[in-house]
């Protein structure tokens, strides 16, 4: 169980988990773990805070919740539905470094946001998960 981490995009992952002796892989295993607890690290510092704060500024509208979206056909998590005004000010704030996350085909999507941080952990947990299968 790892914090901020969709279930769904762990398992989807690691199709080995549980199928494999651990004292056989146990390298493996244990970078892997690492990676993942390291991803859910940088979303809580990055991403987290975020949410917490649109969702809190939003609490009388009705509008859709900003949260982590597990994108499967692009293997990642990204921020949906942040409003475009906490983007601004988080940014000309210069506190977190947002920018529109890219998808499989190098397109740029617009709706959903991340940030370099999430990303290279996304990228090292992906290549960690994928070495250990």
């Amino acid at each position: 169980q790892v914090d901020y981490v969709p279930r769904q995009f762990l398992r989807i992952n690691e199709p080995w988990r549980g199928r494999v002796r651990r004292d056989r892989v146990q390298s493996a295993l244990d970078a892997c773990e690492t990676a993942a607890r390291e991803l859910a690290e940088v979303i809580g510092r990055d991403l987290v805070p975020l949410i917490e704060t649109s969702n809190a500024e939003q609490q009388t509208r009705k509008v859709n919740r900003c949260h982590l979206e597990h994108d499967q056909r692009n293997n990642s998590l990204w921020l949906r539905h942040l409003p475009a005004a906490v983007a601004k000010r988080v940014q000309a704030e210069g506190l977190i470094d947002l920018k529109h996350p890219v998808d499989r085909y190098g397109k740029q999507i617009g709706d959903r946001w991340t940030t370099l941080a999430v990303e290279t952990a996304l990228d090292r947990y992906r290549v960690t998960s994928f070495q250990a299968g």
